[in-house]
């Protein structure tokens, strides 16, 4: 990993931090918290929302459509974003 990627553990929480630009915090099992820098803040999309201080369209498909949670399920939505595994062994958590 290079210098500007950091991961560590602290108590039951896995911390990742990148360049000082982006903080991500997740407990091992449904609770992330993702910070950035208020230079990048205006910058985000993704399924944490776009970060534009509108919730209502927080709820954007990978394709940039804006889900009705009235019409479709969270994991309707969920589907929308999801990847294969590609990551490298490496950066595979325990």
């Amino acid at each position: 990993m290079g210098p500007d990627i950091g991961i560590k553990r602290a108590g039951n929480n896995y911390i990742i931090t990148d360049r000082n630009t982006l903080t991500v915090i997740w407990n091992g099992f449904h609770r992330l918290s993702i910070t950035v820098t208020p230079e990048f803040a205006q910058n985000i999309i993704g399924m944490c929302g776009n970060n534009n201080g509108r919730p209502l369209d927080d709820i954007q498909t990978k394709g940039g459509d804006v889900i009705d949670l009235e019409q479709y399920s969270i994991e309707d939505f969920a589907h929308t974003w999801e990847v294969t595994n590609s990551c490298h062994p490496e950066f595979i958590l325990p």
